[in-house]
């Protein structure tokens, strides 16, 4: 199973050259979990996707606004 922020973290992970084990150093974690969220075995939670994004010089962005009224 992939999931959209695995699959958005791999594909930025590679295009940067940054390996998994890189990655991980990065962020202070081990290779096999960076391959497990970029795989979709274990769920990214927001505050660790925000860290690997940032390790790789991104901003993780959301946003959501109040419903029209009228």
């Amino acid at each position: 199973m992939t999931s959209l922020a695995g699959d958005f973290l791999r594909e930025t992970r590679e295009r940067q050259g940054v390996s998994q084990e890189e990655l991980a150093r990065r962020v202070g974690s081990h290779q096999p979990q960076v391959s497990a969220w970029e795989t979709g075995k274990k769920p990214i939670q927001v505050e660790q996707l925000a860290a690997l994004l940032a390790a790789l010089g991104l901003e993780l962005r959301l946003g959501a606004e109040a419903p029209r009224s009228g």
